[in-house]
C-alpha cells in the first residue's frame, strides 16, 4: 500500500471515529486549523483560500499534516479535484473537526435555551 493511499485510508478512518464522536479535535494556533492527538504523533487538517492571479480567481486548498511523536512534520498530503471522494471525505472530516474543536453543539444547544427562555412581548 502507498504512502497516498494510506494517508487516504487515515482520512475515511478519522470521518468515520469523528462522526461517531470518538475522536476529539483541538483548535489550532492558526483559526483555519485543527488538531488530533494521539500516542505516535499528531495529525492536523486545514483549509485555507488561495488566489490565482492569471485567473483572477480564488480556491481553496486543503492539507492534512501528520507530525511524529516529536512535533515534526513527516508528511503532508493535500486532496485534488481528480480523487472527488477522497476530497469529500476531507471537506467532511475539516467540518466536523471543527464543530469538534469549537464545540458547537454546546454552543448551539445553549443558545437554544437562552432563546427558549427569553420572554417575547
Amino acid at each position: 500500500m502507498s504512502t497516498e493511499e494510506r494517508l487516504e485510508g487515515l482520512i475515511h478512518k478519522m470521518l468515520a471515529n469523528t462522526r461517531e464522536g470518538r475522536l476529539e479535535w483541538k483548535p489550532a494556533a492558526d483559526e483555519d486549523t485543527f488538531r488530533a492527538t494521539f500516542q505516535a504523533g499528531n495529525i492536523s487538517v486545514k483549509k485555507s483560500e488561495g488566489f490565482d492571479q492569471e485567473e483572477m480567481q480564488s480556491y481553496e486548498l486543503r492539507s492534512l499534516c501528520v507530525f511524529n511523536e516529536k512535533g515534526r512534520l513527516i508528511e503532508e498530503y493535500a486532496p485534488t479535484y481528480q480523487r472527488r471522494p477522497v476530497l469529500e471525505a476531507f471537506d467532511e472530516l475539516f467540518t466536523l473537526a471543527r464543530r469538534s474543536a469549537f464545540k458547537t453543539d454546546g454552543v448551539l444547544d445553549a443558545l437554544i435555551s437562552e432563546i427558549d427562555g427569553e420572554v417575547a412581548f
